[in-house]
């Protein structure tokens, strides 16, 4: 009891929940952190949407924005998973399970959830608000899913919400990381409005009276009435641009096929594609195609289960002494040591031996609670353990 109550005090740090009206406003407030969720936000969090569906009429909109005027929510806290695994602890189990089934019940959530991208929404800032019904975007928003650069992928219902994207833009932004603007954000469908940033302050006074989605999406749509979101950088930033060579390259079947499609390509944004690719985990981009490919077509919930195996496979240490998983490398240049030069095991997508990293990777689990998890995600996903009290709000 002692432990839970030392995460709900930390959590209630890092979160400012607020009403107005039929509105709750949740801010996450970890700027220096870029907002990355902790497993004691992601309990809180389960804990607020709980809270929300109990009430009839009190609470109709929930608003989630990211402080600091940088991001939204940069993802989940990964380097906090991979210190505890190397310390022999569980973190892994726990957090994935709770984030998940966070992601699941956003789907699932009975309430207009908003979230605002203004600034940078990575990993499982994605999770936070692609299943909810509305994602603002203004002229600061930056979306991507980098996970391959740190050995780990896409995850959070990536399998499910990226192959949901139009022709292989998702398989792109899956194995590339690459980032994303508003303008290809809301043309793929990821966002579904936007508002300039200097209007994000307006968001909850001309929220807090809705009484329904169509009522939020009116209004949304007039606080960005007559204004655009912004083309891209430039042509090689662009998916729109390079959406016909996007299909013929990400089409394909294998990562050494996509490789060999983008050498044919014989153009500047191949170019800097195929140098991006040389750069990230090739176990990763293996996984993630064969993950992504694998779940086309299915429900949200199974993916989430999916993932959740990959991701316990990924983030376990070795028993035999092995070598540990390229996530682990990948979280060391990235994170801690911030020297950029992971040292992939293997080097290239030409020594792997693909058959052998899928077998293991997607091989049947011998774990029964991880086992147990994987059935908890595909089916009603339990109480959360903290339930936030509005009516103290």
């Amino acid at each position: 009891r002692t432990q839970r109550l030392a995460r709900c005090v930390r959590a209630r740090m890092a979160l400012q929940i607020t009403r107005r009206g039929r509105l709750v406003a949740c801010t996450l407030t970890r700027p220096a952190a870029l907002n990355a969720l902790n497993f004691e936000m992601v309990c809180e969090l389960r804990g607020l949407l709980a809270a929300c569906a109990s009430e009839r009429d009190e609470c109709r909109v929930l608003l989630v924005e990211g402080a600091g005027g940088k991001a939204f929510c940069c993802g989940g806290d990964v380097k906090a998973v991979a210190q505890d695994a190397l310390a022999g602890g569980s973190l892994a189990r726990s957090f994935f399970a709770d984030e998940y089934a966070l992601n699941a019940e956003l789907a699932e959530f009975p309430k207009t959830q908003v979230s605002v991208w203004d600034g940078v929404v990575m990993g499982g800032g994605a999770g936070l608000s692609v299943h909810g019904k509305f994602r603002v975007a203004t002229e600061r928003t930056v979306f991507a899913m980098p996970e391959a650069a740190i050995g780990f992928f896409p995850d959070v219902g990536a399998s499910h919400f990226l192959n949901a994207l139009p022709g292989r833009a998702g398989t792109f932004l899956g194995l590339t990381g690459a980032r994303i603007g508003a303008r290809d954000a809301c043309r793929l469908g990821l966002a579904t409005h936007f508002v300039p940033s200097a209007r994000v302050p307006e968001l909850e006074e001309a929220l807090s009276d809705c009484g329904s989605a169509q009522d939020v999406d009116a209004r949304l749509r007039a606080l960005g009435r007559d204004a655009e979101p912004p083309p891209a950088m430039s042509a090689g930033h662009s998916l729109e641009l390079n959406a016909p060579a996007i299909e013929r390259c990400f089409g394909a079947g294998s990562v050494r096929e996509i490789v060999a499609a983008l050498e044919l390509e014989q153009s500047e944004w191949a170019t800097a594609t195929l140098g991006t690719l040389r750069k990230l985990s090739p176990t990763s981009l293996v996984a993630i195609l064969h993950l992504l490919r694998q779940s086309e077509g299915r429900p949200l919930r199974d993916c989430l289960a999916r993932e959740y195996e990959l991701a316990q496979k990924l983030t376990a240490l070795p028993a035999n002494g092995s070598p540990p998983s390229d996530f682990f490398e990948g979280i060391r240049a990235v994170l801690v040591d911030k020297d950029q030069k992971p040292a992939w095991r293997p080097a290239t997508v030409e020594e792997l031996d693909v058959e052998r990293v899928v077998a293991h990777l997607f091989g049947p689990l011998s774990d029964s609670d991880i086992a147990g998890t994987v059935a908890s995600l595909r089916g009603p996903v339990q109480e959360p353990a903290m339930r936030v009290p509005l009516g103290q709000l």
